[in-house]
C-alpha cells in the first residue's frame, strides 16, 4: 500500500488446486490489489501441493512464521494480521489460527480469520511431526478470534464449520453474497 505505515497485515493462502490449474499471477493477486487500495498489506503466499516434497503446513506455517522478518523490512504492523484463504486455502487458515506457538515464538497471532468458501471442520489439522496424527479442525476450537466465512458453492462444509465454532464459544459472522460459486467468490 502506499503510505508511511504500519500497515495491518492479510497472509493469503489459496486453495491447493488452484495453484496447478491456475497460471501465474496468483488467483489471489485481486484479492492484494484490493486490499492494497484499502492500506492493508498482504503476504500472498505459495506452498508445496500434496505429493511433493514436504507437507504444505510445514511451508504454511514458514510464511506465517516468517512474518516478523518482513516487518523489519517494510512497515507491517504484527497485532493486525488477518489470514484469508481459499477453499483448501481457507481450511489451512483456519489452522494457523488454530496453533498455539511456544512462549516466545516470534510468530504474531492473527486477530482474525477470514474463510472464502471454507474452512472444513471434519479436515485434517496440521500434525507437529511426521508420524503424528493431527486432529480435525474442529478439534482446535475455540480459536478465540474473529471470524468471517464467505460462502460460495459449499454452504453444507461452511455451516458445519460455523455451528462447531460457536458452539465453543467463538464470533462468526457468515455471509452469502447472491450468484457466488467458488471461482467468483
Amino acid at each position: 500500500p502506499s503510505g508511511a505505515g504500519p500497515f495491518p497485515v492479510a497472509v493469503l493462502i489459496h486453495g491447493r488446486h488452484e495453484a496447478a490449474d491456475t497460471p501465474a499471477p496468483s488467483v489471489m493477486e485481486p484479492l492484494a490489489d484490493a486490499l492494497a487500495e484499502r492500506g492493508i498489506a498482504s503476504w500472498d503466499i505459495e506452498y508445496r501441493a500434496m505429493g511433493e516434497e514436504g507437507p504444505a503446513c510445514a511451508d504454511i506455517g514458514a510464511a506465517v512464521d516468517y512474518l516478523p522478518a518482513l516487518a523489519r523490512e517494510y512497515p507491517l504492523d504484527l497485532h493486525r494480521v488477518t489470514l484469508i484463504g481459499h477453499r483448501d486455502g481457507a481450511t489451512y487458515a483456519f489452522l494457523m489460527a488454530g496453533r498455539r506457538p511456544a512462549p516466545g515464538a516470534p510468530a504474531p497471532r492473527p486477530m482474525s480469520v477470514v474463510g472464502l468458501d471454507g474452512p472444513d471442520a471434519s479436515a485434517a489439522g496440521c500434525a507437529q511431526g511426521a508420524m503424528e496424527t493431527a486432529p480435525a479442525l474442529a478439534a482446535l476450537l475455540p480459536l478465540g478470534i474473529r471470524q468471517l466465512l464467505v460462502v460460495g458453492s459449499r454452504e453444507e462444509t461452511v455451516a458445519r464449520y460455523a455451528d462447531a465454532a460457536r458452539a465453543a464459544g467463538d464470533w462468526v459472522a457468515v455471509m452469502r453474497p447472491g450468484g457466488a460459486d467458488d471461482t467468483n467468490i
